[in-house]
C-alpha cells in the first residue's frame, strides 16, 4: 500500500519542500555558529580562528626567497664564528721596511730622506705588543712600544679592528732635541681575498715637551696594501705625519713627512 504523499503530492511539491527543510537547516547552522562566534565564553572568533591558521601555514610554508635567506643567515653566522674563533692562542712576528720620505717644513728647508724601519711584535689571543725602531738617514731617530686590544678578529694575519697605545721617542740631532710622545691609535684589517686585503691606521700623538722647553704634537695616518703568501707578507704602505712645534703657548711651525714605505713581514 502507498503512502498518501506518494499518491497525492506531484514530484515538483517534493523538490520544494526538500529545498525549504534543507535552506532551513542550513540557516539553523548558520545562526548558531554565528552566536557561536560572538560569544565571549568561546574565545577566539571563527575568524580570528581561521586567520591565525592562515599565519601559521604562511610561517612554515617553504619557499626559494625563504631558503635563500635561511642561507645568507647562516653565511653570516659562519663568517661571525670564523672571526671569533682562533686555532692558534699566540702568535709572533719579525718585520721591516724602507723609503724615501719627503720632508716639507716651515721651520727649515724641505728635503728627502731615506728611513728605515724594523718590528717585532707578539699577541696573545687579544692581546698584543708591539715594538718599532726607526732611522731617518741618522738626522732622526726613535722607538715606538705600544700596547694592543683587539676587538674584532682572531689573528694580525686576518681580518680585525684593534685599539692602540703606546710610547713613541724621537731624538732630533739636528738640533739636540728628544722628545717622548703618549700616542694613541686604531688600525683596521680588512681581507678582499684569502691572500689579498687592505689594512688603514691612524694615531694621535700627544704633546710632550722637550728638556729645553719646546713641545710635540702630531698625527700619522697610514694606508696599506699587502699579500700574503704563507708565513710570509709583502705589504706598500703610504703614510703622513704632520708634526707641530711649540714654544710655550707659541706655534714654532709644522714638519710633514710623507711616502711609500715597502717591506717584508714574517709570521710564527
Amino acid at each position: 500500500m502507498k503512502h498518501p504523499l506518494d499518491l497525492h503530492l506531484p514530484l515538483k511539491n517534493m523538490r520544494i519542500l526538500l529545498t525549504i527543510t534543507s535552506t532551513t537547516i542550513l540557516l539553523n547552522l548558520l545562526s548558531q555558529c554565528t552566536c557561536y562566534a560572538q560569544s565571549p565564553e568561546h574565545g577566539d572568533g571563527i575568524y580570528t580562528v581561521i586567520i591565525k591558521k592562515q599565519e601559521k601555514k604562511r610561517q612554515e610554508r617553504w619557499s626559494l626567497a625563504s631558503w635563500y635567506e635561511t642561507k645568507e643567515k647562516i653565511r653570516l653566522m659562519d663568517m661571525w664564528l670564523a672571526l671569533h674563533t682562533s686555532s692558534s692562542l699566540y702568535e709572533f712576528f719579525v718585520g721591516g721596511d724602507t723609503a724615501t720620505v719627503d720632508v716639507q717644513s716651515d721651520l727649515i728647508e724641505d728635503s728627502s730622506h731615506v728611513i728605515q724601519r724594523g718590528e717585532v711584535g707578539a699577541y696573545a689571543s687579544i692581546f698584543g705588543l708591539q715594538v718599532q725602531y726607526e732611522d731617518l738617514a741618522q738626522v732622526e731617530t726613535g722607538w715606538k712600544g705600544s700596547f694592543h686590544f683587539r676587538l674584532l678578529g682572531t689573528a694580525v694575519q686576518n681580518t680585525n679592528l684593534t685599539l692602540m697605545y703606546g710610547v713613541r721617542n724621537r731624538n732630533d740631532h739636528s738640533n739636540a732635541q728628544e722628545y717622548r710622545n703618549h700616542f694613541a691609535g686604531a688600525s683596521m684589517t680588512l681581507y678582499l681575498h684569502r691572500v689579498f686585503g687592505i689594512e688603514g691606521r691612524y694615531q694621535v700623538y700627544f704633546p710632550n715637551s722637550s728638556k729645553e722647553g719646546f713641545t710635540l704634537e702630531g698625527t700619522r695616518t697610514e694606508a696599506s696594501l699587502f699579500l700574503d703568501y704563507s708565513l710570509l707578507r709583502i705589504y706598500g704602505t703610504w703614510f703622513e705625519e704632520p708634526l707641530t712645534y711649540f714654544s710655550g703657548s707659541d706655534s714654532l711651525g709644522k714638519i710633514t713627512r710623507r711616502g711609500v714605505l715597502g717591506g717584508l713581514r714574517l709570521f710564527f
